[in-house]
């Protein structure tokens, strides 16, 4: 499972075939998609699409690319797509987060840490609320 989950986080912008992860763990694709999801929390398409926000939400940070750019970058073909995955994780949507986000002086993996979308659709607490 870890070995799958490495190469989602290799491949995010790309396509999910499952059953290409399942061959990595060496499981049928249903019993693939269980396991993962009893080992880590969530399906491989939401764990995916997590990670493809969590890219998007750096770049939003960190460049002024268009959002359009950005979101095909992260593997995501649809704008609606994208900005609703995006809201439903972070609880922003992708124009309100880049208005919005402070630029943090601290350590990378700090900084990572706090700004990492939670893998129960809340969206992460900011300042205290």
């Amino acid at each position: 499972m870890l070995r799958s989950r490495d190469a989602i986080d290799r491949t995010y912008a790309y396509p999910l075939d499952v059953r290409a992860l399942a061959g990595v763990a060496s499981v049928s694709e249903a019993h693939y998609i269980r396991t993962f999801k009893a080992t880590f929390g969530e399906t491989p398409h939401r764990y995916l699409q997590r990670r493809r926000v969590e890219r998007a939400m750096f770049m939003l940070r960190e460049t002024d690319r268009q959002i359009t750019d950005i979101c095909l970058n992260v593997g995501f073909t649809s704008l609606g797509t994208f900005s609703r995955t995006f809201r439903d994780i972070v609880g922003l949507n992708p124009t309100d987060y880049r208005e919005r986000t402070e630029i943090m002086i601290a350590p990378t993996c700090f900084t990572m840490a706090y700004m990492r979308p939670s893998s129960f659709g809340e969206a992460p607490r900011r300042n205290g609320q």
